[in-house]
């Protein structure tokens, strides 16, 4: 090591406190960002006290080394070069601390500098020549170097024997022949394997360490395939430490950048600085297919910036996370990489690795253990591509006569195919060999082992912005390589798919399964800790609010095409139309083309009483642009509407005339019983759809927004036995009968339904053990968002994320005894005035409901475009000023327990729930409710929205 000595000298600490440093050592395991925090305010805290100064601080021997395993702890190549730093300082001033300089070596290690590494060893023997954790190191050094006898070394650390962890994970290791890789990957202590879906931190640990080892030994011919993949002439580093920090005019030229590697290509004539965060050995390991893609995209970009944005773009920035950022100039930022604004290429997100020889073989075992029964997987395998492609032959068995004159596939065809097939893709890159894969043989064409290798190359190119295409692949992928769903290889490419399409739940779902048949998958890890990540902080290429843009200009696009099929009554290839241009959001929505005015068509959204799907079809339709309204009118939720004469099922025909209705005052809503002659023709197991049916025509009666605020019930009655003693009226009645009985049915609509949000009161229990576990009082427009949190499952969740839309809460806290409802409320007004403030429209987010509770106050959100209401919850919370100042604990929470809160303010720790006791939580809609919203809150648009205020 640079053993330049800088005088340092120990500040005595009291045990409670050296037990601190200890655990933020071992906080830094999960989160070495949030134990670097918490080091700088512990320091910060003794200056205040008069303890010790600023400068006697940097100079503390204590605190570096804290530091310095802090970085060490994390693992990654940047940060290692970070800690490196202070181990030079630390071994400097204490050069007879073996143990300090054994963690100096392995983190030369993580740097890439294997000698260094080797000779620090060296040095440690040479002062403590028995110390058996220098002597099992020295062995592996031996042993990766060839530069002596390994055995000898480890030989003698046995027969000197060691009863620490460590020693025993070096003796395991190398026992097991593993190396340097094995080595990173068993420093990510226990935790990883038991993970749960939160520990997103611990994910990118491991997959920062499995990077590091990349970062060890250059690989000079895969370097150069890789500069001659991305254009570059030469690689070189950008900041090495040693340049004074104002050096130049370069903005790369700081310690943010410290250990990046920076090279030029040539990008549509002009000159562009491609940044890695690595050395040259960790380029040379990045997967040159991918970077054939990422060229490819960042050729794109640069071609469809305007003069101002090409002016101001500095960089790309290519991440072994498998991900690429665009780096421009901000001037209205201050110095360093503050002065930079960074945009992700959210094309160029993630990267399966084709499979090679011995993957294809190992599948192909799967699928046909014999080759009778390979002849019999490709005959189901044909009549699925049949019927697939819409082919209406009947497909019989004579085509067997092309697998062979024996019914035999040829094995050594597949053999061959295999072996043609790594070599398409090494010689032609992915889209070219896509190009070029019906020149395989048509034996090994036939098998789900050349489907898997053609979907890889497909998913990997694909544009995973049309949501209808990636749909496609993951039905195909589903049906034509079902026979490997247990494999890691299916894991990886289906969750390689939900992520690309941002489905983020199931993705971490699939690759997490993958990941535990293989720890050392980097291309899995990212894409895992990506969909982890996205728990916490999802960034969305095209967020809810993006996607509603897009559906209006399409939909502007085709709306005379509509017109047309609708004046044909073609509703049928009208609504077709329609899912396709709801596709990047579309869950199971409705649709329907109701015939209310001559002058306009109409397009109804039907939520069918789903909550989740009833607010994000209604701020589609808020953002209907007014060029359309006077030939559309658009609407969430039928009216009522003209009866039918009759209505038809499982081809009985039921005349509407011949239906009657009891309506029963029920508190403030109605239980409704309808009754038909022809409800007797069905059989005892058709009553659910009766029941069904009930319901469809009550909403055409009334209305759909009507039925879902004044109907409590709606069943139909299936024998006249069961009718009310008393009177009746007929359906045809039944509209004109509510809107006297109701007069405030009349243009009732689903906002206004929305003026009244559900409020609940919950039994306080285990208040400690986590968010929401402390509410007594609330309200809310979507009641299923918080009883699913508590009961730890997303599926609703889910669904918003599947349109871009991410729902989930503030919480903020105050000193103990001190929270109340007025000073809650306080906080979420000001929060409100300061996210307008800030530019945060109805159009980025709905807020949609809050809550109290004993530790935290509550207010629930939709964020239609979630980067942006992130950033002004930051702001909010970083300012100074005497309402923030009282807050204790403030961030914003995504509605998943696995996701992480943003923590703006404070640390959030709970106690882990009692065995057995969680519970799902209902709301209990008839107990004390909250005051009513304050008016300049409420309003059509959005109840809990401010606007209009300073």
């Amino acid at each position: 090591m640079n053993n330049q000595k800088e005088k340092m000298t120990r500040i005595a600490l009291a045990p409670d406190e050296q037990e601190e440093m200890q655990r933020l050592i071992r906080l830094a395991i999960a989160d070495y960002r949030k134990a670097l925090s918490e080091l700088d305010a512990f320091i910060e805290k003794g200056i205040r006290a008069g303890r010790f100064t600023r400068e006697e601080a940097q100079a503390d021997l204590n605190f570096t080394e804290v530091r310095a395993s802090i970085y060490a702890t994390d693992g990654g190549y940047l940060t290692a070069l970070r800690a490196k730093r202070l181990f030079e300082k630390l071994v400097a001033n204490e050069p007879e601390a073996v143990h300090t300089r054994l963690n100096g070596s392995l983190v030369l290690l993580h740097c890439g500098l294997v000698e260094a590494a080797s000779r620090e060893v060296d040095a440690i023997l040479a002062v403590a020549p028995d110390n058996v954790e220098a002597l099992a190191f020295a062995a592996f050094f031996a042993r990766e170097l060839k530069t002596g006898n390994a055995d000898a070394f480890m030989e003698r650390a046995k027969a000197i024997g060691s009863d620490s962890d460590a020693y025993k994970v070096l003796v395991e290791i190398y026992s097991e022949g593993g190396g340097f890789a094995e080595l990173q990957r068993r420093a990510v202590v226990r935790p990883v394997d038991h993970l749960r879906f939160d520990d997103a931190r611990l994910v990118e640990g491991l997959l920062n360490r499995l990077i590091c080892t990349t970062c060890e030994r250059v690989d000079i011919e895969k370097l150069e395939a890789v500069k001659k993949t991305l254009g570059l002439e030469a690689l070189a580093p950008v900041f090495t430490g040693e340049e004074s920090k104002a050096s130049g005019e370069d903005v790369f030229s700081c310690d943010d950048f410290l250990g990046y590697t920076q090279g030029t290509v040539k990008l549509n004539g002009r000159a562009v600085r491609l940044l890695f965060p690595l050395n040259e050995a960790g380029v040379s390991a990045l997967p040159r297919l991918w970077l054939d893609e990422v060229r490819r995209h960042l050729l794109k970009f640069v071609k469809s910036l305007d003069e101002k944005r090409s002016d101001a773009l500095l960089a790309f920035e290519i991440s072994p996370h498998r991900r690429v950022w665009a780096v421009f100039a901000d001037s209205a930022r201050a110095t360093g990489a503050a002065r930079l604004r960074r945009e992700e290429l959210y094309a160029c997100r993630l990267f399966l690795a084709p499979p090679g020889l011995e993957t294809m073989q190992a599948l192909l075992n799967l699928e046909a253990p014999s080759s009778e029964e390979l002849k019999e997987f490709v005959l189901g395998r044909r009549r699925i591509r049949a019927l697939l492609s819409g082919s209406e032959a009947d497909f019989h068995d004579e085509h067997a006569s092309s697998i062979g004159a024996d019914g035999v596939i040829n094995i050594l065809d597949i053999k061959a195919g295999m072996k043609q097939a790594v070599e398409l893709v090494e010689t032609y890159g992915m889209r070219g060999a896509l190009a070029k894969l019906d020149t395989l043989p048509a034996a090994f064409r036939e098998l789900a082992v050349f489907e898997y290798l053609k979907l890889v190359l497909i998913v990997n190119t694909a544009d995973a912005s049309d949501v209808d295409a990636m749909n496609r692949l993951m039905l195909e992928t589903t049906i034509t390589c079902g026979k490997f769903s247990d494999t890691k290889e299916y894991g990886r490419l289906i969750g390689l798919l939900f992520a690309k399409i941002e489905r983020f739940g199931p993705a971490a779902s699939c690759l997490q399964t993958a990941r535990t048949t293989d720890q050392t998958d980097i291309d899995t890890l990212a894409g895992l800790y990506l969909a982890l990540e996205s728990f916490s902080s999802p960034d969305f290429a095209e967020p809810y609010r993006a996607r509603i843009e897009r559906f209006w200009r399409e939909f502007e696009a085709s709306e005379a095409e509509l017109r047309r099929l609708l004046a044909e009554d073609n509703d049928n290839d009208a609504l077709e139309r329609m899912n396709v241009l709801a596709a990047p959001f579309n869950c199971n929505w409705g649709f329907q083309f109701p015939r209310l005015s001559p002058e306009k068509a109409t397009l109804a959204f039907l939520p069918m009483g789903d909550r989740p799907l009833l607010l994000m079809m209604l701020e589609l339709v808020r953002r209907c642009p007014d060029a359309l309204k006077d030939r559309w009118s658009v609407i969430v939720g039928n009216p009522p509407i003209m009866l039918p004469q009759s209505i038809t099922m499982f081809n009985v025909e039921m005349a509407i005339d011949r239906m009657t209705v009891w309506p029963q005052r029920s508190g403030e809503g109605y239980d409704f019983a309808i009754y038909s002659p022809d409800f007797e023709r069905f059989p005892a197991e058709a009553e659910p759809r009766l029941h069904f049916l009930a319901q469809m025509v009550t909403r055409f009666a009334i209305g759909d927004a009507q039925t879902e605020r004044w109907v409590k019930s709606c069943r139909a009655i299936l024998s006249k036995d069961g009718c009310p003693k008393e009177a009746g009226i007929s359906l045809e009645e039944l509209g004109d009968y509510f809107r006297e009985a109701e007069p405030a049915s009349v243009d009732f609509d689903y906002e206004k339904l929305l003026q009244s949000p559900v409020s609940f009161w919950h039994k306080v229990s285990y208040p400690k053990s986590g968010f929401y576990f402390d509410v007594g009082p609330g309200e809310t427009l979507c009641p299923s968002l918080m009883n699913e949190f508590l009961a730890d499952e997303a599926t609703d969740q889910n669904r918003f994320e599947f349109a871009g839309a991410v729902a989930g809460f503030v919480y903020f806290s105050f000193a103990e005894g001190e929270m109340s409802a007025e000073r809650a409320d306080a906080v979420r007004e000001a929060f409100r005035s300061h996210v307008a403030r800030e530019g945060v429209g109805i159009e980025h987010v709905r807020f949609i409901g809050r809550a109290d509770g004993t530790r935290f106050g509550y207010l629930e959100f939709l964020a239609w475009d979630f980067r942006v209401l992130e950033k002004a919850a930051a702001s909010f919370f970083a300012a100074e000023n005497a309402l923030t100042a009282s807050i204790r604990e403030g961030g914003i929470k995504t509605y998943r327990q696995e996701g992480l809160p943003l923590e703006y303010r404070g640390d959030v720790v709970f106690e882990p729930l009692p065995e057995g006791e969680l519970e799902k939580t209902e709301s209990e809609t008839e107990a004390d409710s909250l005051e009513p919203i304050p008016a300049e809150f409420s309003g059509l648009e959005d109840p809990f929205m401010l606007r209009g205020r300073a």
